[in-house]
């Protein structure tokens, strides 16, 4: 008899702490992931280099006599055409009241600069205003001698200026492989493909080289172990499935992937703690799904 209640509550001792396993695995706390969908994006090396913009042609407008302004036609900034009078200048002499002189724009420009305000006197010879053409314009770079030999003549680049976003597309229309030894760079010409700009001086040209379609991703979802490299996938299960990878080139904090992925895969790129191969995980930031909306037709 004491032995068959020996043997119950032996049964009953290693029921309770079955259970209490079975409940602790249970309520186990899943580990929280953080996960990516990776899409192949453009890739490609930027090198990027300060412009000088200048217009191709400038000249001074000079006193053809000795006297003084009598009024300008048009204000700094403004445009004036070919032949357009833009100033007028009154001789002086004594006792005598000469016409004023009717100077005129020798081509279509901008007025630049103003030496010689109304009213001021002005020798013959002296500069009384600056006109600029800046329907053509100068753009010169100077590129380090290591990056003169990754460009060619032809090449596409996008200039770009500061407090805007819209870029204009330039090519390199002169390119010299000799390199100074004072500054150690070549200098580039470039040459605006489709738009012009007025009172730039200075602007940044971004070329972007070897541009491809590829996986560019974030440096912490890369694991190593010993040689090998592995990436945690998630499934539809949410099941970690660790897939081997090899690894093409660092690009800051990103890596551009080589092998081991395929489009759509969803990869962890953050995680509370280690993660075991076939580890059921709580994902932290679930990845929204486009769903179609059916829309019905209203009979009138």
């Amino acid at each position: 008899m004491k032995l068959l209640i020996f043997i119950t509550c032996f049964i009953c001792l290693a029921l309770n702490a079955f259970a209490k396993k079975n409940k602790s695995k249970s309520t186990k706390k899943k580990t929280t992931v953080f996960i990516e969908k990776i899409i192949k994006k453009d890739i490609f090396k930027n090198l990027s280099y300060p412009v000088k913009v200048s217009p191709i042609k400038e000249i001074a407008i000079k006193s053809p006599i000795t006297g003084h302004v009598v009024k300008h036609l048009y204000k700094l900034g403004q445009k004036v055409s070919k032949n357009q009078v833009i100033v007028k200048l009154q001789r002086t002499d004594n006792g005598l009241t000469y016409k004023p002189i009717l100077i005129r724009a020798p081509y279509k420009s901008t007025i630049s600069r103003i030496y010689k305000t109304d009213g001021l006197s002005v020798n013959q010879g002296e500069a009384i205003l600056e006109l600029t053409d800046q329907s053509r314009n100068l753009m010169t770079v100077e590129i380090p001698g290591d990056d003169i030999s990754k460009l060619q003549l032809n090449q596409i680049g996008y200039l770009k200026f500061n407090g805007e976003n819209n870029l204009i597309e330039v090519k390199i229309s002169q390119l010299s492989k000799q390199i100074s030894t004072v500054s150690g760079t070549s200098q580039i010409i470039l040459k605006s493909i489709k738009k012009q700009f007025l009172n730039v001086n200075y602007a940044i040209v971004d070329f972007k080289l070897n541009k491809h379609k590829g996986f560019l991703i974030k440096e912490n979802a890369f694991h190593y172990k010993g040689k090998e490299i592995y990436i945690n996938t998630v499934d539809k299960k949410n099941k970690i499935i660790r897939k081997n990878v090899k690894i093409k080139e660092h690009l800051g904090d990103f890596i551009e992937l080589e092998s081991g992925l395929n489009e759509n895969d969803i990869i962890v790129i953050k995680s509370s703690k280690s993660l075991k191969p076939n580890e059921i995980i709580k994902i932290g930031n679930p990845i929204k799904t486009k769903t179609k909306t059916k829309t019905k037709k209203v009979s009138k």
